[in-house]
């Protein structure tokens, strides 16, 4: 074959593979069938995650992602990035972009992916870096591969299967497979399987699972969390590794006993220096819990939060005696710090993992060292106190809605317990608000506005005193922006962190107090109100009313009109109560000048069908017809 032919059958080689190459066919939208199209922002294409177990030490993960985003919402369901670091390796990471016909637009090769150290001086210490890219289409729709390869050397955490991530994402495949590890013992953990279509093909030495053609599922307002209602696969070793530490568990006690000793023992020493500063600390103070108290307030006041996780930091605290010298730490190295502390002083106290979050929780169901967070457990006669040590702020013993009712893992010398923090009784989640409301002849009206919560309405408010003046004021006008012109005039907080109980005092000035329906005057009674509960209308509601807390809402309003005029007449009281909860009204005319309005809303803590939803908003609506009135005067 001469010089010339040899380069014609080259270009004509490279002609035909650079076509190929291009010519992606299967990906055209107009393959997207209408069902698939439905409410979705995106459609995946493709989902595919390959597992290889090679050994106790190593594992190799890749994933094959391919989506078509529909229009510029879509972007927000797609993650092009890939964390690495001295344990995680990359060896491929490569994207590709093609048009509505499925004809390639540009290949990004790993170069074109932007790289970044999560590392942010003491707010965000790590050794991993984030390999992202950064895409910003200008036409829609688009469709872009995703293809990522990385060798793993922890296998104590293996990527689980959630083939169900997004809202307004439809899905035509996700696949998942994971080898059958031949050197360890495992659990497989399938939940929520059978409400979709999935299914699951066992080889010799490889497990296989598809969902097909799952439309896109949209967010209703109270369902319960993801994870009890989506499809999920695990897979837990028996023996494992994390980050070159080995370790053996066959249930929790033999799990956190082997986490004890690799990563918490010897961690909680402190020099004599410190020991005698946290002795001289609570000296004279006999009760454990109110050495507990001064020892904790004094880590609010003498260290910061910051995240860690250099090296082992994932889930190995930092020494107490560093984060006492620096006077930082992050979730794990603030609880280790603060036993240390309470070691000294006699005070018994165990590390806990904790699902933070208010849809997240550890499913006991494997044996995993589960959780995003770390608090500490203080045991006290069968009503444990549990110790957010993050919190520069937060009241002792309190325990926030992020972490209330949650399983936890509590890490003692002789192994792991299962156990789980309190979800206190509906009656105490209070919010009470007292208004004296007096009005002058010009119509404007002096407002005493005092608000107390207790027990969740305390987690919301307990920290406005540590707000900016003119933050303070902007959360109120926020919440009351329905109220023209108003003004604050002053604002002063009691803040009872013994008894979780906090008050806000406000002195407001409002003008053209009255509500006008043509030549008659009226007072909103609601104009203050407290209460807002979004409940949209739904077609077809689809997934079970949660009501994760039970509350009661309670007012009392006083009204003072001037001299000139007089309440024409005062509405009958109501009091209704259903399943869902109750709602008392009473009103009552002291004398031609002044009324007074008290009401009572419960809310029930419970979990309802979705054929209830009609009449669950029926009561709410109903509630809120009995709130929107206006008293005539």
């Amino acid at each position: 074959m001469n010089k010339t032919n040899s380069i014609f059958l080259l270009l004509f080689i490279w002609c035909c593979s650079s076509a190929y190459a291009k010519d992606h066919s299967e990906y055209n939208t107009n393959l997207i069938t209408q069902e698939m199209k439905v409410d979705a922002h995106a459609v995946v294409r493709l989902s595919s995650t390959h597992i290889e177990i090679s050994s106790q030490k190593e594992l190799n993960v890749k994933t094959h992602n391919v989506i078509t985003l529909l229009d510029s919402d879509g972007h927000k369901l797609i993650d092009l990035s890939a964390f690495y670091s001295n344990s995680r390796r990359l060896k491929n990471i490569k994207a590709t972009t093609y048009d509505a016909y499925g004809k390639e637009i540009k290949k990004y090769s790993k170069g074109k992916f932007l790289d970044h150290s999560l590392s942010n001086g003491y707010i965000f210490a790590t050794d991993s870096r984030l390999k992202v890219l950064d895409l910003h289409p200008h036409s829609y729709p688009i469709t872009i591969s995703f293809e990522l390869e990385y060798v793993d050397e922890t296998t104590a955490f293996i990527p689980s299967w959630l083939p169900i991530r997004y809202y307004g994402c439809s899905i035509e495949k996700s696949y998942y497979s994971i080898s059958k590890p031949s050197f360890s013992k495992y659990i497989l953990n399938e939940k929520n399987l059978s409400e979709h279509k999935i299914s699951k093909k066992v080889q010799d030495n490889r497990i296989e699972y598809t969902l097909k053609n799952q439309p896109a599922l949209n967010y209703e307002t109270k369902m319960p969390p993801q994870n009890t209602l989506f499809p999920e696969v695990s897979i837990t070793l028996n023996n494992f590794s994390y980050k070159g530490v080995q370790g053996e568990a066959m249930n929790y006690k033999e799990l956190g006993k082997w986490y004890y000793n690799s990563f918490i023992q010897n961690h909680f020493s402190l020099s004599t220096e410190i020991q005698a500063r946290v002795k001289e600390l609570v000296k004279g103070e006999e009760d454990p819990i109110k050495k507990a108290r001064i020892l904790y307030h004094y880590l609010q006041n003498n260290t910061r939060y910051v995240c860690v996780t250099i090296d082992k930091g994932g889930i190995e605290p930092e020494k107490a005696e560093k984060v006492a010298q620096q006077g930082y730490g992050d979730c794990k190295g603030l609880s280790n710090y603060m036993k240390a502390m309470l070691d000294v002083v006699g005070v018994p106290s165990y590390h806990t993992l904790i699902s933070s979050g208010e849809n997240n929780d550890i499913d006991t169901s494997k044996v995993q060292l589960g959780g995003n967070h770390m608090i500490l457990n203080i045991p006290n006669q069968g009503k444990d106190i549990w110790l957010e040590c993050t919190s520069s702020d937060g009241a002792f013993g309190f325990v926030q809605r992020s972490i209330r009712n949650k399983n936890v893992i509590i890490i003692k010398p002789e192994g792991g317990v299962l156990s789980k923090t309190p979800q206190f009784p509906d009656s105490t989640n209070i919010l009470k608000t007292v208004a004296d409301v007096i009005i002058d002849k010009s119509g404007t009206a002096s407002v005493d506005y005092k608000r107390t919560s207790t027990d969740l309405f305390y987690g919301y408010y307990y920290d406005l005193p540590s707000y900016k003046k003119k933050n303070q004021t902007k959360f109120y006008m926020k919440n009351w922006k329905n109220i023209p012109n108003l003004s604050i005039e002053n604002i002063s907080y009691n803040h009872d962190s013994i008894h979780f109980n906090f008050s806000e005092n406000l002195k407001l000035k409002i003008p053209d107090f009255f509500t006008h329906i043509g030549e008659t005057n009226g007072i909103h009674i609601s104009k203050l109100s407290s209460f807002d509960h979004y409940t949209p209308k739904y077609r077809h509601r689809k997934y079970p009313i949660e009501v994760s807390n039970g509350v009661v809402y309670n007012m009392k309003m006083t009204f003072h009109l001037p001299k000139e005029n007089e309440f024409k007449s005062s509405p009958k009281d109501v009091d209704f109560k259903t399943k869902y909860g109750s709602y008392h009204r009473h009103i009552k005319i002291k004398d031609p000048n002044t009324i007074i309005i008290e009401r009572v809303i419960e809310l029930y803590r419970e979990t309802y069908s979705a054929d209830e939803y009609s009449s669950y908003r029926s009561f709410i609506e109903k509630i809120e017809s009995k709130e929107n009135i206006i008293l005539a005067i």
